[in-house]
């Protein structure tokens, strides 16, 4: 019954969903007409509004242009009545100096005229003086004070004439200096209102510049708001389509939406029929296999049973089977490391008897090459021995042979004193000189077996070979020379015969004998010229020595 409930009840709550879905679209809908019908009196307002705009833009065009008009013709009758006013005070200006310069004209005459009536008097009392003296003292002195009393009288005079006029002067300098000051005044005034009126002027043209910026403004304002008033009008045309294409789609959802529950109700009436025609199906089906299920345990408990003793025995066989393969395995193990450890050893053995036999090879060898140098060093000494030899046998030979030739040459004994006077008849029997056949000396580079060149390899030991040496004494003193090299580790000699001293040197590490010659060439004292070098022979002569002696 439950099922029943749910399934009947899930198409009238889908149908109830869609009705709430077409009234919201709806008043959604109707939400979007009066928004639109908003939009359309906004536009109609704004049309107004574009209409007063450009009346006020009009009007303010028209106000600008007139101020601007009346700010020039006021600025033109204040520049020309300055220019009027400045010509004026111009020429009351030259009036006024020319007034000054006649007055100073005046007062420089005026100065000139009362210096001219002091010296007459002076003239007239020296006339009268002139005419004195035919008369007395008395009436000299009477005159002379009453001329000199009409002399300070006029002197007075014409001080009191002169200060007065000075005064005058003075009053009619100060009076022209205060009109020209007025005068300048006036000027300044004049400028001053000529600066007012080009002020007054540039005010007027600030103020048309401004009126025409509020013109400019304002006409820029109604572009602007023309521009809003068309982009509202956009909008409000992109709204409007908007709007109208939300309702027809709510319409056309609404439509769906009522095919959609038509749709909805037959599928859920064929569902509910076929949902009885299954459940029928599904209680026969749950009927047999209630009856499968219970054959299936009953058969599964005795397989269980069966199981559980076939597990028994295959545990214990396993267990059986897996302790004899850990045996097993156990045994392999060993057996692997036994092998490996055997062929590690028997390889070590292979090892060791192979480096024994390199060792063993490489000491042949060296005991091999030791004894072919011992030997071709004992050759090579025999044959300068051999060679010296030959020298002392060939130097006696011409000695023996130059002792014959000086007894033949001296002055021989008289037969006749020692034996007698031979008998008469009896001729002494001739006598001739046999001559030593000469001995053809071999030469020194002849007797010597040429040895054979071979490649300088670096060798520890080497035979060094000096000549000519003086005594021992020099060779000791050489010996300790060449022992002083840091390559030299030991020095001993071998032969020294004939001033030739053949010493056999070990050095400290393999060196070959031109290294050698390089080393030995370092020393100062004494110095040393090559001769020949072969092997691990070098045969050097000393520079500067004396003839050998005879060791």
């Amino acid at each position: 019954m439950s099922d029943d409930s749910q399934h009947l009840g899930a198409p009238g709550d889908i149908i109830g969903a869609l009705s709430d879905r077409v009234s919201e679209l709806t008043k959604r809908v109707g939400s979007l007409e009066s928004d639109l019908d908003s939009a359309r009196k906004r536009v109609a307002v704004y049309e107004e509004f574009d209409a007063t705009v450009k009346e006020a833009l009009a009007g303010a065009l028209r106000a600008a242009h007139q101020i601007r008009a009346r700010a020039e013709a006021a600025s033109q009758q204040i520049l020309e009545q300055a220019r009027e006013e400045r010509k004026l005070l111009l020429k009351e200006i030259d009036r006024l100096r020319e007034e000054r310069d006649g007055l100073v004209d005046e007062i420089a005459s005026t100065r000139r005229s009362g210096f001219s009536a002091l010296r007459g008097p002076r003239r007239d009392a020296a006339q009268v003086s002139e005419k004195t003296p035919e008369e007395n003292a008395a009436e000299a002195r009477t005159m002379a004070s009453e001329a000199l009393r009409g002399v300070f009288t006029e002197l007075l005079d014409d001080i009191r004439k002169q200060a007065s006029a000075a005064a005058d002067a003075a009053r009619d300098a100060s009076a022209a200096a205060d009109q020209a000051r007025a005068a300048e005044e006036k000027a300044r005034a004049a400028e001053e209102q000529t600066r007012s009126a080009q002020e007054q002027a540039r005010a007027a043209h600030d103020q048309a510049r401004v009126a025409r910026d509020e013109a400019r403004a304002a006409q820029a304002e109604t572009l602007r708001a023309a521009e809003a008033q068309r982009v509202a009008e956009a909008e409000r045309a992109v709204e409007a389509a908007r709007a109208a294409e939300q309702a027809q789609r709510a319409t056309e959802e609404a439509s769906r939406a009522a095919e959609e529950t038509r749709r909805l109700a037959d599928a859920h009436r064929e569902a509910q029929r076929i949902a009885d025609e299954q459940r029928a199906v599904d209680a026969e089906r749950a009927a047999e296999t209630t009856r499968a299920a219970q054959e299936a345990l009953r058969a599964a408990q005795e397989a269980a049973r069966a199981s559980e003793a076939q597990r028994a025995a295959d545990a214990e066989r396993f267990s059986a089977d897996a302790e004899r393969a850990a045996i097993a395995a156990r045994a392999a193990e060993e057996a692997r490391r036994a092998a490996e450890e055997a062929r590690a050893a028997e390889d070590a053995r292979r090892e060791q008897e192979r480096r024994a036999e390199d060792a063993r090879r490489a000491e042949e060898t060296r005991r091999a090459d030791e004894a072919r140098r011992q030997a071709e060093e004992a050759l090579r000494v025999e044959e300068w021995r051999r060679a010296a030899e030959a020298q002392r046998i060939a130097e006696a030979a011409r000695v023996a042979e130059a002792a014959a030739r000086a007894a033949q040459a001296g002055p021989g004994i008289e037969e006749e004193e020692v034996f007698g006077a031979p008998p008469e008849g009896q001729t002494s029997p001739e006598l001739s000189v046999v001559q030593r056949e000469e001995v053809a000396q071999v030469a020194e580079v002849e007797q010597l077996t040429p040895e054979r060149e071979e490649p300088a390899a670096p060798t520890s030991n080497i035979v060094l070979m000096l000549s000519p040496v003086p005594s021992f004494a020099r060779l000791v003193e050489i010996e300790r020379r060449i022992q002083s090299l840091a390559q030299v580790r030991t020095l001993y000699v071998r032969d020294f015969r004939g001033g030739v001293a053949t010493l056999a040197l070990g050095l400290r590490v393999p060196m070959s004998v031109d290294e050698l010659w390089s080393a030995v060439a370092t020393l100062e004292q004494p110095r040393f010229a090559k001769q020949r070098s072969a092997g691990t022979t070098l045969e050097l002569r000393i520079e500067g020595e004396a003839g050998a002696g005879v060791a």
